[in-house]
Parts: C-alpha cells; structure tokens; sequence
C-alpha cells in the first residue's frame, strides 16, 4: 500500500510576480521489509510585466529518497533551474533553462562515467490548441 500526499500554495504579491512552493510525502509498505518513504519539497518564482511575452522563472528543489523506492537507488537531489520563456504567439511558448543537479549518488551520466552533478541546458517549445491564459485574469 502507497500513501503520497501533496501540497501546493500559490501567491500573486503583484501582477508581475508569482510565487508558489509544493510540498510531496510518500510511504509505502514492502511486504516483510521495512517500509520506504519519500518527500520533495519546491519554490518557485516567476516575474512577467503585465501584457509582456517574455517571463523569468526561478525554481529550487530537493528531494530525499533514502530507501531509493521511487528513484530506483538512496539518494537526496537538489535542483535549481532558471527559465526564460517568450510566447511570440497565445499558443506558442518557447523556453530556454539552465539546470543544475546535485545527487548524493552518482545517478547522472558523465564522459567519465557516472557522476553526482550535472548541468542541462535546454532549449524546448510548447503549442497548444487551445489559447493558454495566465493564471487568475478574467
């Protein structure tokens, strides 16, 4: 049996800024060994000048799997990613982020093999059928 609970809590202080932080716990029972559990915790922030196509996000997270029931191997991770984001149309977002990883295991791939940080650029976009609004307007 798996218990996961989550918690989310947003905040608008100011049209141009959006803070959130989640909170993620788990259990779960494995017959006749100990049981395992989980938790993640995040904080986000994301400022946009109203009316403005282009946004800056900041999110922190850690996780902590120490039984390594839901990553596959005990581990704690920490994450910071920043992301640029520019919609040139409703539909279209387009990202670039920088992300840091730092595991307590060495779970990412290296050229020297396996290794405990990483750093990812990425570049991506998002389309959708359907006109994406901010959050809360009317």
């Amino acid at each position: 049996m798996r218990v996961f609970g989550d918690v989310v809590a947003l905040w608008r202080p100011s049209a141009a800024w959006s803070l959130g932080v989640s909170i993620d716990a788990a259990r779960e029972e494995r017959g006749e060994a100990e049981a395992a559990s989980w938790w993640g915790v995040g904080f986000y922030a994301r400022w946009a000048r109203p009316a403005s196509k282009t946004a800056l996000a900041l999110r922190a997270e850690r996780y902590a799997d120490e039984d390594g029931a839901s990553s596959g191997i005990a581990q704690k991770v920490a994450e910071v990613t920043l992301t640029l984001e520019h919609r040139p149309d409703p539909r279209l977002i387009l990202k670039l982020e920088g992300r840091y990883d730092d595991s307590t295991a060495p779970v990412f791939s290296g050229r020297d093999g396996a290794q405990r940080r990483q750093f990812l650029l990425l570049l991506g976009a998002v389309a959708t059928f359907q006109e994406v609004r901010p959050c809360c307007s009317e």
